[in-house]
């Protein structure tokens, strides 16, 4: 049992490893191509992926996370999932190439029919991958699924880089997309064992259809909540305002995915063994928020702080237009970081439904945002909007998860967070309150207000109180040593 603990979580930090290490090497391909790549060929590409995205919800069908979550499943049953899925990717991967007929009428540009052309192999390749994914996560081989993700950001980097010096323009972002998808697919292939059944027993698919359903009825839910303001920015302000507002989304982003995608995919393997134990996954579940909220105030004062010296240095000058809007959407870190782990609870314990229920509640209060937003006519205002609705999320999200999922006290859970929320208070005011000074270069200026935000925010641990959890954390890490 000890040899099996150990490998897991050397498995563990093996992933963290690599999805970290493919961060930076997706932050530097993306540094480079944006010096290369103007904001109008981004815009382009901005639109398509909003539709990638849709079309990668309906491909998962929610199989990735019941395959996970059935204990019961037989070898047979895999295989006639996977089989489903090989039918479910042609379907899709030819609708998508043919969607290039009315996005182009759409958007009166008649590129988006090439483009979803080649996009279409792309959602043919991840919709294929969802079983292989599933089984590499199903028997916890994060070590392996961390090597994937650096191995496919390396190649895929290069090869987009190689494009955009060869003047592919565009397409050098296209072609990234569609190598990503086969890579992941193939290096998945190598290390599980599929059979392709042509005959389909749909049997295996009812025994994940329930629990599946909720999940996709739920991504469906956030694909709308998440990517109703990259259309609607599309449509009425065009595809650079769109490409300007895309990369603060996306910067944005950064520190939510990459925390959620290296603790989610690990968190659910593992408590779903312990689902019929609610307070244990409750218990395990609130020292992980802690984390993440410390995490989240910390992240959020230096993207806010610092979001012009990160455009700058990462994106160059053409990309200015980005600062204001990363700077008001990275107010909105700290609530999204602490709440994207709640799927990975929802999950270990069977209640999808519930998740649903929670996303469509945010899927009207953030729709009404974001026209509100749009209905302003500036960028900067759809940005104050969709803050405003990622923390309208974190509460929405929580009420359900520990007042309806786990039967606890909703307020004695949100005091948990006062003393952060005092913490990130004091962040942004010294942030504030040296706005006018100069720090000179982009990096010079970067590193000193890093060091600033690093040195009043441990004050501010100390303060809150917060060094009694950091002390028992530290204690308990080198107990398992």
């Amino acid at each position: 049992m000890d040899t099996m603990n150990s490998k897991l979580k050397n498995d563990t930090i093996l992933f963290g490893i690599g999805k970290y290490g493919a961060v930076i090497i997706t932050l530097l391909t993306t540094s480079i191509l944006s010096h290369l790549l103007s904001p109008e060929e981004y815009g382009i590409v901005a639109v398509t992926t909003v539709f990638t995205a849709l079309f990668n919800v309906f491909a998962d069908f929610g199989f990735g996370t019941g395959i996970i979550q059935n204990k019961t499943l037989t070898d047979e049953d895999i295989n006639s999932i996977f089989s489903f899925t090989v039918y479910l990717s042609i379907g899709l991967g030819l609708i998508f190439m043919l969607l290039g007929y009315p996005i182009a009428a759409f958007y009166d540009n008649f590129v988006y029919r090439e483009i979803c052309a080649w996009l279409g192999i792309s959602v043919f390749f991840n919709a294929l991958n969802i079983v292989p994914h599933g089984m590499v996560m199903k028997s916890k081989r994060f070590g392996l699924a961390g090597k994937r993700l650096l191995c496919a950001s390396v190649f895929t980097g290069a090869a987009a880089i190689a494009m955009a010096y060869a003047g592919f323009s565009y397409y050098a972002l296209v072609f990234q997309s569609v190598l990503q998808a086969v890579f992941m697919f193939v290096w998945n292939m190598w290390n599980v064992r599929l059979r392709f059944i042509p005959r389909l027993r749909m049997d295996s698919v009812r025994k994940i259809s329930r629990y599946s359903l909720y999940q996709f009825a739920c991504s469906m839910v956030n694909y709308g909540s998440k990517n109703f303001d990259s259309l609607l920015i599309g449509k009425i302000m065009g595809t650079e305002n769109l490409a300007y507002y895309d990369k603060g989304y996306r910067l944005m982003m950064y520190p939510v995915d990459n925390l959620r995608f290296v603790i989610n995919p690990v968190m659910h393997p593992i408590l779903s063994e312990h689902q019929q134990d609610r307070d244990y996954i409750y218990e395990t579940y609130i020292k992980v928020v802690r984390v993440l909220s410390l995490l989240g105030v910390l992240f959020t004062a230096i993207c806010f702080w610092g979001s012009e010296e990160i455009i700058l240095l990462f994106f160059g000058g053409q990309w200015k237009r980005s600062i204001p809007l990363f700077q008001i959407l990275s107010l909105s870190v700290w609530p999204q970081l602490v709440s994207s782990s709640t799927s990975a609870i929802y999950q270990s314990t069977g209640n999808t439904r519930l998740m649903f229920q929670s996303s469509i509640i945010h899927l009207m209060v953030s729709a009404a945002l974001i026209v509100a937003g749009i209905l302003v006519g500036k960028l900067e205002a759809v940005s104050m909007f969709v803050t405003m609705a990622m923390y309208f999320r974190f509460f929405i999200d929580y009420f359900f998860l520990i007042k309806k999922n786990f039967k606890r006290e909703y307020l004695s859970f949100l005091a948990e967070f006062i003393s952060d929320a005092i913490l990130l208070l004091m962040l942004l005011t010294t942030a504030w309150g040296l706005s006018k000074i100069s720090f000179g270069k982009a990096f010079v200026a970067l590193l000193l207000k890093g060091m600033i935000t690093m040195a009043v925010f441990a004050v501010g641990v100390v303060l809150t109180g917060r060094t009694h959890f950091l002390g028992a954390l530290l204690k308990r890490a080198k107990k398992r040593r």
